[in-house]
């Protein structure tokens, strides 16, 4: 299952881990959903020259950027996106608010 947890009070904040499990290696469609989301996130972020980091990779991905007109709505077209697959396949993804995200994203930047 792959877990994420998010927040967009001050900072927008995702933190995703774990591997969704709905398939093999290659042909999983909830993996496919939300890699195709979370790259999509991080090159529009990189092509607005966003303020703040991401990191992807197989399992985990993080991402901690400044709230703006410009990432803002970026942010939220990816959390509906994640949402639907979501709702789609809830015994491969689970989303879940999180209020303490801006600690949790400090924590891990030294991983």
């Amino acid at each position: 299952m792959v877990k994420i947890y998010w927040d967009n009070r001050k900072t927008l904040y995702l933190y995703a881990e774990g591997h969704a499990g709905a398939g093999k290696k290659g042909e999983d469609p909830v993996c496919a959903g939300i890699s195709t989301l979370l790259f999509t996130l991080e090159e529009t972020l990189r092509q607005v020259q966003t303020v703040g980091f991401s990191h992807l990779e197989p399992g985990y991905a993080e991402f901690c950027i400044e709230k703006t007109s410009e990432t803002n709505p970026l942010f939220s077209f990816t959390l509906t996106g994640l949402h639907i697959l979501a709702a789609v396949y809830p015994e491969h993804l689970c989303l879940t608010n999180f209020p303490d995200a801006e600690r949790k994203a400090k924590s891990q930047t030294a991983r």
